[in-house]
């Protein structure tokens, strides 16, 4: 029976040890520089929003303080808790 090395980094035991296991990470490199490449492209600069919080959703809105009377609540809370509120289509 052939002599059969472990390999910790893949958890596998491969009968020719080290060349096996370096074709395997030279491979996961090249995936996760592809993935690394792939984020990169995707970035994006976050900025924070300019609009107040609204007291009862949280929600970044620009029309909180919209109704006088509710200085704190943006358009959406204030329909739902003192007008006819969203029509809802599920529940």
């Amino acid at each position: 029976m052939a002599s059969r090395r472990h390999n910790s980094v893949f958890g596998t035991a491969s009968p020719s040890g080290s060349a096996w296991g370096a074709r395997v990470f030279r491979a996961y490199l090249g995936s996760m520089r592809r993935d690394f490449s792939l984020v990169m492209s995707t970035a994006r600069v976050i900025a924070a929003s300019g609009h107040a919080k609204c007291e009862r959703c949280w929600h970044l809105r620009d029309d909180v303080g919209h109704d006088p009377a509710h200085p704190t609540l943006c358009g959406r809370c204030t329909s739902n808790l003192f007008g006819a509120g969203e029509s809802r289509h599920v529940a």
